[in-house]
């Protein structure tokens, strides 16, 4: 079997991609936004355990010559019904991250390798992770080029849905040894003329990594909805066992999600069941978060999101289906 960055250089069919998979999944300082993303599922001891790793590095204004490091880490035990989460924001210090190569360090957070071989380990009060992956199967590049418009900001963003992974996950004190496939996603961003991070979005969106239990395929699945306009913008693109994939729009999708969840402490307002409409490829999901229970409540208040291990099934290519995603809210959801 080949390694990921075998695959990569050496599959040539489909678009050529507007992003370097591997060269590009290095710190870029010239970006006001970095962003590496990890999502498990895992059953293990009885147990079905969900993590949700985050790291981003943030230049929150081309004025201001300091970058913050975000660390954000979740939890979700679907069969006991816990979910653990802490965020927060260091001021980037020299040796946190390398200028050559994927390092990234904190007194919590180790981001460590490339996409051969690649360890990552993160502590909270009330859990942690600790996971070495090794790249298989091909990326996944957001609408077959890794490039899109996120309410007028350029962003690039790409996926690696197949690194085999093996480590440990702890929560409330028990630790569970894990072995899986993790979802890796790799994201960066321009400023968009005239904005600072201080302005926080003029946007929200929806984002769900669409893992079936009874197909090969992977899809990322993006709903961008404009706070001025209100108009809503959708896509989805599907990677294939073989590398190919192929991207096509989505029917709105805000209109038709239910069981909203305010949460407690931020008030912010996130509907937790969606139904996915996607007509080309004969497929009507519907997904359902495990437990609502399951916002970020971040320290900046931009930062407040919902990151909720969720279920959904219903029917692709015409056949019938379940699987497991992640159901990602940022932006104005109040």
């Amino acid at each position: 079997m080949k390694s990921l960055t075998d695959n990569i250089r050496t599959f040539s069919h489909g678009t050529e991609p507007l992003v370097d998979a591997i060269a590009d999944v290095n710190f870029k300082p010239e970006m006001a936004g970095n962003s590496w993303f990890w999502v498990g599922h895992f059953d293990a001891e009885g147990h079905t355990l969900n993590f949700m790793y985050h790291i981003s590095v943030l230049s929150f204004s081309k004025y201001i010559p300091f970058h913050m490091i975000n660390s954000v880490l979740s939890i979700t035990d679907e069969t006991g019904k816990i979910y653990r989460h802490e965020d927060r924001f260091y001021r980037f210090k020299s040796g946190q991250m390398a200028k050559e190569g994927l390092s990234i360090h904190t007194d919590r957070d180790v981001v460590e390798g490339n996409l051969d071989t690649l360890h990552i380990a993160s502590t909270m009060p009330s859990g942690a992770i600790d996971v070495t992956m090794h790249g298989t199967g091909y990326p996944l590049y957001s609408l077959c080029t890794g490039y899109f418009q996120l309410a007028g900001a350029p962003n690039y963003q790409y996926s690696f849905p197949a690194m085999a992974g093996e480590g440990t996950l702890t929560l409330e004190n028990k630790k569970y040894p894990v072995k899986g496939m993790v979802w890796f996603d790799r994201q960066f961003a321009k400023r968009p003329k005239g904005k600072t991070m201080t302005n926080g979005y003029n946007c929200k969106w929806v984002w769900m990594n669409l893992c079936f239990d009874n197909d090969e395929d992977r899809i990322s699945l993006f709903g961008v909805t404009s706070l001025e306009t209100g108009k809503e913008n959708c896509w989805a693109t599907v990677l294939h066992p073989d590398g190919t994939q192929a991207g096509v729009g989505v029917n709105p999708m805000v209109r038709d999600s239910f069981d909203v969840f305010e949460g407690p402490e931020t008030g912010m307002k996130y509907p937790t069941g969606w139904k996915i409409t996607i007509p080309e490829w004969d497929c009507t999901l519907i997904v359902k978060s495990v437990m609502k229970e399951q916002e970020i409540v971040s320290p900046d208040a931009a930062g407040r999101k919902y990151e909720g291990a969720s279920r959904f099934e219903g029917t692709y290519k015409g056949k019938q289906v379940t699987g497991y995603c992640c159901l990602e809210l940022v932006g104005g959801w109040n």
